[in-house]
C-alpha cells in the first residue's frame, strides 16, 4: 500500500557529459561500447516503476490531528458511500496509520455505459496522485489503471469502468493533501459497481 510514511534514497553515480575519461590516451577507445546503428537490433530496457512520493507537510502541524477523508462515488446526481480500507494521515510533527482489512463492499451501483464514476474527496482535501483498480468479487489479483500526478489539486477523479459486464469491484489507492497543506493522507477504498 501508498502508506509508507518513510522515504529512502539511493545515489548513483553520473558520467561525464563530455564522454571523456580522463584515464584515456588520446586515440583510445577504452571503456567505449559501439552502438549498432540498426534500431531493430537493440534490446528493450525494462523500466522500473517510479514510485509517487508526496510533498513535506508544511509546519507547525495543526493543532489537532485529522482524521483519514473518506470518499464518496458520485455519478449522475446520486451519490454513494465509498468502503475504505487502510490510510495514513502524516503532519509536520506527527503521523498516524489505520491498517484496516479490505472488505469487499456488497451493495451493488448500478453504471450505464458512458457515465462517469467520480470519486470525491470531502471539502478541505484534493487529490495530489492517484491510481485504481477493478477485479470481479471474492476473486485474486486486478487489473490496474497506472498511477497518475494531479499537479491541479482536484476534489474528485474519474475511475475507469471496467471493462467486463455484471459486477466488480472498482477501488482506488491516492495520496491526498489538505487546504492549508499541513496534513497528507493516503486512503484507499473501493466500491462494487453492476454494469449491464
Amino acid at each position: 500500500m501508498l502508506l509508507g510514511l518513510a522515504l529512502g534514497a539511493c545515489g548513483r553515480g553520473i558520467a561525464d557529459p563530455s564522454g571523456s575519461d580522463p584515464g584515456a590516451t588520446a586515440g583510445s577507445t577504452a571503456g567505449l561500447t559501439p552502438v549498432p546503428t540498426d534500431p531493430s537490433t537493440l534490446e528493450p530496457t525494462p523500466v522500473e516503476p517510479v514510485e509517487y512520493s508526496p510533498p513535506e507537510p508544511k509546519c507547525p502541524g495543526p493543532a489537532v490531528a485529522l482524521e483519514a477523508p473518506r470518499l464518496v462515488v458520485s455519478v449522475g446526481t446520486e451519490s454513494w458511500p465509498v468502503t475504505m480500507a487502510s490510510s495514513g494521515v502524516r503532519t509536520c510533527t506527527t503521523s498516524q496509520v489505520n491498517d484496516a482489512p479490505f472488505t469487499d463492499p456488497t451493495v451493488p451501483l448500478t453504471i450505464i455505459a458512458g457515465e462517469s464514476v467520480h470519486f470525491v474527496l470531502p471539502d478541505g482535501w484534493h487529490f495530489l496522485h492517484w491510481s485504481g483498480w477493478d477485479r470481479p468479487p471474492n476473486t485474486e489479483g486486478a487489473n490496474v489503471f497506472p498511477g497518475a500526478t494531479t499537479p491541479e489539486r482536484p476534489a474528485f477523479v474519474d475511475v475507469p469502468l471496467p471493462s467486463r459486464s455484471g459486477d466488480s469491484i472498482l477501488g482506488i489507492e491516492a495520496w491526498v493533501i489538505s487546504d492549508d497543506e499541513r496534513s497528507i493522507a493516503g486512503i484507499s477504498g473501493a466500491i462494487l459497481v453492476r454494469l449491464p
